[in-house]
């Protein structure tokens, strides 16, 4: 189920990540990738100045910086956006909206309707694997 995973994955266009374990954090600072930061060093001696320059090296997020993301917190990349990565947090709503959004908003309860859920995940889901098969078949 791992690969199956990663091929879906794979194929999204636009994703985004917040809160996520060390392993998937470093998959997602490979995927962003690294850039070249330029360094100078300038060197005075008896026989006058010296300036040197070399490159490194830089990942464009680290790892530790998706791993500590807090609530609201994103990075990601959208598929030909401009630009491409980003690194937001979400505007909370009880901050952004503070007068708009009642506190006591009753949950509705998920189990008194859970056998008639069940039917249509299964019947969706047969559905999604019908299509699927027909579209491989067609390949």
């Amino acid at each position: 189920q791992r690969e199956e995973a990663a091929i879906i994955k794979g194929n999204c266009s636009n994703q985004f990540w917040g809160v996520v374990d060390v392993a998937e954090a470093e998959k997602v600072a490979k995927a962003f990738g690294q850039y070249d930061r330029e360094r100078s060093s300038t060197s005075i001696g008896d026989s006058g100045t010296s300036d040197s320059f070399n490159y490194e090296r830089i990942d464009i997020m680290s790892p530790a910086d998706i791993r500590t993301k807090r609530a609201g917190e994103f990075v990601g990349y959208i598929a030909d956006g401009k630009p491409g990565l980003f690194d937001t947090k979400f505007k909370m709503l009880d901050s952004y909206y503070p007068n708009k959004i009642p506190n006591n908003i009753p949950i509705p309860s998920i189990y008194e309707d859970k056998e008639y859920l069940n039917g249509l995940i299964e019947a969706n889901y047969q559905n999604i694997f019908q299509e699927t098969n027909e579209l491989l078949r067609s390949v």
